[in-house]
């Protein structure tokens, strides 16, 4: 038995059991035993690769939206870049490199990673030894006197969610239970009335990710600015567990070696969505295929097979796993979030 795991089973000894969001928390976040405080979880050698892994494009256009953006903020002399979740560095790495093709958005910007991690912080200062960068641990550390851009690429997908099951036309939460010496998940007796939603139907919700996007908000309306976010989940709210872990590129159980798997689930981009604009932002959110064919990933591409031809066949393999309807251009969708007078690239 792991260190982590006697921790959860004691804490469910003394309360009866552990809601998911805050298993999933002491998963990802305990100080010393959690799987992202622990380890470089990236690449083929860890439990899964993310887009900036797999091309420089896909960095460089975001890069290119950056700086339309911040064009249309009116070209600020200074102000705040900050990427939440930054993994190894190599999204903001790929960033910093295209701008400078626009030498005055380098220099205004004042970069900030927003990162838990002592292990990812340690990679991202190898990256990034070159810039000029600044950690943080919350964006409640940012500072209040220059607008302010907010990236993230499969950040919020690793903030802790909560569970429902529909039984008798009532919601009753799903918590993790310790019995026969071993950890299950079982559904608590409470909640309110839910008639839409089908007998044993499954809801997910995450306090966390409102809590964050509300935050992120209130400090974008007070200074001005935009944010784009980018992770797997859907355009529209769905009933059903995406709840979902993975060790070594492979699925495996929620439940199994807490602390040694990836925990994640798909994110709700219409609450994301309808909440800024009910704060009084221009919010559109489209597919990553969509967004990186119009922001003009293919036309990068191309130029790179041209300069490279030996790799071509690697690389226009590279862009259509970022783009392809049946791949992660299907799967991950993209949510940008600019002051009322701005347009954001890349969208209808």
């Amino acid at each position: 038995m792991s260190a982590l795991e006697k921790i959860i089973i004691d804490e469910i000894s003394k309360k009866g059991c552990m809601p998911l969001d805050e298993y999933m928390a002491l998963c990802l976040g305990h100080p010393q035993h959690g799987y992202y405080m622990t380890r470089d979880p990236f690449g083929r050698a860890g439990d899964f690769i993310t887009a900036p892994e797999i091309s420089q494009t896909f960095g460089e256009m975001i890069g290119a939206w950056l700086m339309d953006t911040w064009q249309k903020m009116g070209s600020p002399a200074k102000f705040a870049l900050v990427e939440c979740g930054p993994g190894r560095g190599t999204l903001m790495r790929d960033i910093l490199r295209v701008a400078k093709l626009l030498e005055p958005f380098k220099a205004a910007a004042k970069v900030y990673l927003a990162e838990m991690s002592p292990v990812l912080m340690e990679i991202q200062k190898e990256t990034l030894k070159d810039e000029t960068i600044n950690w943080i641990v919350d964006i409640k550390d940012l500072p209040s006197t220059m607008p302010v851009i907010f990236i993230g690429n499969e950040f919020l997908d690793a903030l802790p969610v909560k569970q429902y099951v529909m039984k008798n036309k009532q919601l009753h939460e799903r918590v993790v239970v310790y019995r026969d010496n071993a950890l299950q998940i079982v559904a608590q007796d409470e909640g309110g009335g839910h008639a839409e939603i089908e007998d044993g139907a499954i809801l997910e919700n995450s306090p966390a990710v409102e809590l964050f996007w509300r935050q992120m908000l209130a400090r974008i309306k007070a200074q001005t600015g935009a944010a784009l976010f980018i992770d797997y989940g859907y355009l529209q709210k769905r009933a059903g567990d995406t709840l979902q872990a993975v060790k070594g590129h492979q699925p495996v159980s929620i439940l199994e070696a807490p602390g040694e798997c990836d925990l994640t689930a798909h994110v709700d981009f219409e609450m994301l969505d309808l909440i800024a604009k009910e704060s009084g932002f221009t919010s559109q959110r489209i597919t990553q295929g969509a967004f990186l064919r119009k922001l003009g990933i293919r036309a990068r591409a191309e130029t790179l097979m041209k300069n490279n031809a030996a790799k071509a066949a690697s690389i226009a393999n590279d862009i259509n796993r970022l783009i392809e309807p049946d791949r992660m251009g299907g799967l991950f969708k993209v949510i940008a979030v600019t002051s009322p007078t701005l347009t954001a690239e890349g969208f209808a």
